[in-house]
């Protein structure tokens, strides 16, 4: 074997050490009795001492001090305690790391990430724009927007002057899918402070050509007056179970479009947004840590590797007279998983939405879970909780 200066030198250290380790054994048993052997064997090492005078006991018990370092190294195993440590839901900590074996049915992901079947009959961006805003969706927004404004305009006919009567012509399919178009781009272009007249604007030295191309600004306007997502006469008898009952159909069938196209990768995030809106609104938030203070509390469940959105949930709050949710982050991330059960996924959260118990669930379910445990939660012992300054 060819050895460079540091591993000769070693591996001559450690060849020295086991030399005198023997040596000193051989030392201990020479000056034992014969009918004192079994005791001797039946000690342990650091609590032997040889038979003889007080000095050579001394002698030898310092030679052993020194030489525990030489003992432990030639040792092959670890001499560590597992420490155990009690958490108040009588939950059991120990210190030793787990023994590495192979990869674990949890963490072996099944399926093929990426797009799924549905999109290879895609093959251009509008027809990809499509699948997430199906036809089904745009036949529901055209028919209630075009009850809403025929009843609007209906109304403002039988009470204003005869000579400005007012004509609604109905919006189709392909308006709608303008109208959510120029959203998207007036949303790329960070127009959210800016009037639909400078976004219309006839000056060319700051005009966006697309806006005008895509349709008239008083006909967009009238539309964004007049879009509806449900049926106006039945909701009140909706929302008394629902408060997300005027968007309900549209919003449930939307997501299942985004879980419908995209298979995620093996790990997950999930996390809450605040949708800025300051209107009224009865399941608006306030959380003042969020860029935007007020607004609706969204929880939103995506892929790491690709950022693509898979999940989504609108928080709506508790209905009047029932007590609030218990366990809910639980169960925003049982609900944002539930399609992947089984399939080896991983989902990392922050610290409002995990604990022991829901990861052993979602464990059961071949759902791994990484997140930051609040220090006071039962689980956790009281040595792992901050130190107060």
């Amino acid at each position: 074997m060819l050895f460079s200066g540091y591993e000769r030198c070693k591996f001559e250290k450690k060849m020295a050490r086991r030399q005198c380790s023997e040596n000193y054994i051989v030392q201990m048993l020479e000056k034992c009795d014969l009918s004192d052997l079994e005791d001797v064997l039946s000690e342990s090492d650091d609590e032997f001492i040889p038979h003889g005078d007080a000095s050579e006991s001394e002698d030898n018990l310092e030679v052993n001090s020194e030489e525990s370092d030489i003992v432990g190294a030639t040792s092959d195993v670890d001499s560590d305690e597992d420490d155990e440590f009690i958490a108040k839901s009588g939950r059991v900590w120990r210190s030793s790391v787990p023994p590495v074996t192979r990869r674990r049915q949890c963490n072996i992901v099944t399926g093929s990430p990426g797009p799924t079947r549905a999109t290879d009959v895609a093959t251009t961006m509008y027809e990809v724009f499509n699948m997430f805003l199906d036809d089904e969706i745009v036949y529901t927004i055209c028919t209630f927007t075009n009850a809403e404004a025929s009843r609007v305009v209906q109304e403002l006919n039988a009470n204003g002057a005869p000579n400005r009567m007012r004509i609604w012509i109905d919006v189709d399919p392909v308006e709608i899918r303008a109208f959510f178009g120029v959203l998207l781009i007036a949303g790329a272009l960070r127009c959210q402070k800016e009037t639909i007249s400078e976004m219309w604007t006839t000056d060319e030295t700051i005009r966006r050509a697309v806006f005008t191309a895509a349709m008239a600004r008083n006909r967009f306007a009238h539309i964004l007056q007049f879009i509806r997502f449900d049926d106006k006469s039945t909701r009140v008898q909706r929302k008394a179970n629902d408060k997300l009952a005027a968007i309900r159909d549209v919003w449930d069938q939307f997501v299942e479009n985004c879980k419908k196209l995209f298979e995620p990768f093996e790990d997950m995030t999930v996390d809450e947004q605040i949708v800025a809106f300051r209107g009224k609104c009865p399941m608006g938030q306030c959380m003042k840590s969020k860029p935007a203070k007020y607004g609706n509390k969204v929880w939103a469940a995506a892929d790491v590797k690709t950022s693509y959105l898979y999940n989504l949930l609108v928080y709506t709050g508790k209905l009047p007279g029932n007590a609030p949710e218990k366990n809910l982050g639980h169960r925003v991330v049982c609900d944002f998983m539930e399609p992947l059960f089984g399939t080896g996924r991983g989902v990392t959260t922050d610290n409002f939405f995990p604990s022991l118990p829901n990861a052993e669930i979602l464990l059961q379910k071949n759902i791994t879970m990484t997140g930051t445990l609040r220090a006071k939660k039962r689980d956790i012992p009281a040595m792992m909780e901050a130190a107060k300054a």
